[in-house]
């Protein structure tokens, strides 16, 4: 069994179920046209598929993130010298308010966490903190840093897990 996380993840990373999303599908499958006898229109209409649309739904709320992490080095001689490793990474828009979950691999020991989103949703550059990890789950929380109180886009959340059917993703 995994490790339990700590309180502020275990409650705001466990409503991330993308699965859970409620999307309006057709519950029976339907009897496949071949692909010559449709029009353009619904040939479109066939590719798009359950992840396609959560896809189109979470596009808002994700996140590219750079981080800059000192690291002192010790060359052949001994000698010790210091540099700033940058590395980058993703993560997901929890609440309109900015809490954002990513991996904590990408900001373990960061510096400073920088944070954009797709330039068509918004081109600013925000800093963002980190709240809380859990090292064994490769987890952590970020708040991102909004002295303009922007709304964030956020990852659409199921008002529940317990409607899932068996074997539903």
């Amino acid at each position: 069994f995994p490790r339990p996380m700590k309180p502020t993840l275990a409650v705001l990373f466990g409503l991330t179920a993308l699965g859970a999303l409620a999307l309006p599908l057709s519950a029976a499958p339907q009897a496949e046209t071949p692909l010559d006898q449709l029009t353009p229109t619904e040939r479109l209409e066939r590719r798009i598929t359950p992840e396609v649309l959560v896809c189109r739904a979470a596009t808002p709320a994700v996140v590219f993130m750079e981080t800059n992490t000192p690291r002192t080095y010790r060359d052949f001689w001994g000698r010790t010298f210091s540099q700033n490793n940058k590395s980058s990474g993703s993560g997901v828009v929890l609440t309109g308010d900015g809490f954002v979950v990513t991996n904590y691999h990408v900001v373990k020991d960061a510096k400073d966490i920088r944070i954009s989103f797709e330039k068509s949703i918004d081109e600013t550059v925000y800093v963002a903190d980190v709240l809380s990890f859990v090292p064994e789950e490769d987890l952590a929380l970020l708040k991102i840093r909004n002295p303009e109180d922007k709304i964030f886009g956020t990852v659409p959340m199921a008002p529940t897990s317990s409607d899932l059917m068996i074997g539903e993703p």
